[in-house]
């Protein structure tokens, strides 16, 4: 019988598996994220690494919003709730530590990404229209905390109710509570600043 078991840990330096199968620009995002608030996920079966995640999270006084930034598969063992996995593993470190919401974002036609989440029990919306649901300035928010910008969705997940209770209005209240250095911060690091050395780096 097969062993399933799941190693966490915060050393960013070398997301094997999100360079693999999603290459080495997005190796470069993951690896830039400070270990003191982000955790890798590393999902064996017996001894192979068949699934990794990158999470991370936010907090700013009472509120906290975690991040499921990547999932990947071996596609070896795809198919077989491997990522749900992971998700919900994520969800549970997120409880952990209280914070309020599970997010993540993808683009509209990552087909599987969005089956899974849905089969988790998360919402969505369009970024697009959380401007007009809440404010710019929320939506921003949203793009700066989850390094969202070449994405189309978020998706989202109230950890403190039951998933039927999700309220894209709740959530924006819980990010406009956030420390918004906090969020600048993780933007720059994580964010702007891999964005500008990726440019750079491909200019050589």
């Amino acid at each position: 019988m097969e062993k399933i078991f799941i190693y966490l840990h915060n050393d960013m330096t070398d997301p094997s598996l999100i360079e693999r199968y999603m290459g080495f620009y997005h190796k470069f995002f993951a690896s830039s994220l400070d270990p003191s608030y982000s955790y890798v996920l590393d999902l064996y079966i017996d001894n192979f690494l068949a699934g990794q995640a990158i999470i991370y999270y936010i907090r700013g006084g009472l509120r906290g919003v975690g991040v499921v930034y990547y999932v990947v598969v071996d596609e070896r063992f795809r198919r077989r709730g491997l990522g749900k996995i992971l998700v919900s593993s994520a969800e549970q470190i997120f409880e952990d530590l209280n914070l309020d919401f599970s997010i993540a974002t993808a683009s509209i036609d990552n087909v599987v990404s969005h089956r899974m989440f849905k089969s988790l029990s998360y919402d969505e919306e369009d970024l697009e229209r959380i401007s007009r649901i809440c404010s710019h300035q929320i939506q921003e928010m949203i793009l700066k905390l989850s390094c969202g910008y070449e994405d189309d969705l978020l998706f989202y997940k109230d950890l403190r109710r039951p998933a039927y209770e999700n309220n894209i209005k709740s959530l924006c209240e819980t990010i406009n509570q956030l420390d918004k250095d906090v969020v600048e911060r993780h933007w720059l690091r994580s964010c702007y600043r891999p964005w500008r050395s990726y440019r750079s780096l491909i200019r050589l």
